[in-house]
């Protein structure tokens, strides 16, 4: 299912719970948060809110069933339905605001997807997405370790307390056709605290450490591999000069990405949100290079009197120190792939 169909399955499940409404009170209290200088702007709510807001949700806060740490697996249908509502009303009463769909172009997808992340990449790298909620949308079904079959995944920021600090964070919520993992199939998310300094090997090993507490689920090797791998694809939005083009072809800036989809009702403040997804292509022109060279490649390679082969060398993300001092910074940037022993 896609993920604009995925958002208006979850709506018409929980019509009973009044979601609608609870998107609208979303944005109000919003208002209040970001006037009062309680909320950063790139988050567009925070999860710990919603209950507040959510007459169900707060009646079952008020019933005890409404916990801070549980395990989904021993949950019955209807505790499953309480939690799926937390979490799915926060992913979509975000996204809906802006609706952005970013695929990835089919030609170097492989590539990303399987290419590691610098252990020094700063974890606030991903503070540059340019929208509060922004869905990720693979050219092929993945599968993991045979139990999750993803058709791709939100990242939607947050803001939660950590060591007794506020900080952003940034949820992964996948879009699975199939997994046997009961909690990512109600929107549980993968959750990172974006500090400033902290690389994200150093992140890794705390969401992932023995010691630490894992709310909600127990998380095992395979949720590292694709939290590894999903992140690989979001870093294809966060550098410096990110490769984005619209559905026609014509390249988008980020500052053109970052620009409202949403209006705004004169009278009341709310957001008359969009009623359908803005479409954009990630790696359009990197993918357009290689198709163009391997076409290139195909008529040198049929010639079967040539000893030297041209071929491809795959690209991959590359990380470096630069500056002195205080001014010293990690930078990352994709390698795109290089074409040897061709010069057409």
């Amino acid at each position: 299912m896609n993920a604009y169909k995925r958002m208006l399955d979850f709506n018409e499940r929980h019509k009973k719970h009044n979601v609608i409404e609870t998107y609208k009170r979303m944005q109000q209290k919003r208002i209040d948060l970001r006037q009062n200088k309680n909320l950063p702007n790139q988050v567009f709510f925070p999860t710990i809110e919603i209950t507040g807001i959510s007459d169900f949700l707060l009646l079952k806060a008020m019933q005890g069933e409404l916990q801070q740490s549980v395990r989904f697996i021993e949950l019955n249908s209807k505790q499953l339905e309480i939690y799926e509502f937390l979490f799915g009303t926060h992913l979509f009463g975000s996204w809906r605001n802006t609706l952005g769909v970013y695929c990835i172009d089919k030609e170097i997808f492989d590539d990303v997807i399987n290419s590691p992340i610098p252990d020094d990449t700063p974890t606030d790298i991903f503070l540059r997405l340019p929208e509060w909620s922004i869905y990720i949308e693979f050219p092929k079904q993945v599968l993991f370790d045979d139990r999750h079959l993803a058709n791709g995944f939100w990242a939607t920021y947050d803001y939660m307390e950590q060591n007794n600090k506020w900080c952003i964070a940034l949820n992964i919520i996948f879009n699975f056709e199939s997994s046997d993992s009961i909690g990512y199939n109600h929107f549980h998310p993968i959750t990172l605290f974006l500090n400033e300094g902290i690389s994200i090997l150093d992140t890794f090993k705390s969401i992932f450490s023995n010691s630490n507490p894992i709310e909600l689920g127990v998380m095992v090797t395979t949720d590292y591999k694709m939290l590894a791998k999903v992140l690989s694809c979001l870093l294809l939005l966060c550098v410096e000069k990110p490769d984005i083009s619209k559905i026609t072809g014509e390249p988008i800036s980020k500052s053109e990405l970052s620009s409202p989809k949403y209006q705004v009702n004169k009278k009341t403040g709310s957001f008359i949100v969009p009623n359908k997804p803005f479409i954009y292509q990630l790696g359009a022109r990197l993918g357009g290079e290689i198709r163009e060279k391997q076409e290139s490649i195909n008529i040198f390679n049929s010639d079967k009197s040539r000893t030297v082969r041209p071929h491809i060398r795959r690209g991959h993300w590359h990380g470096y120190w630069k500056g002195t001092g205080q001014n010293k910074h990690f930078d990352v940037r994709w390698q795109p792939a290089i074409f040897v022993g061709f010069n057409g």
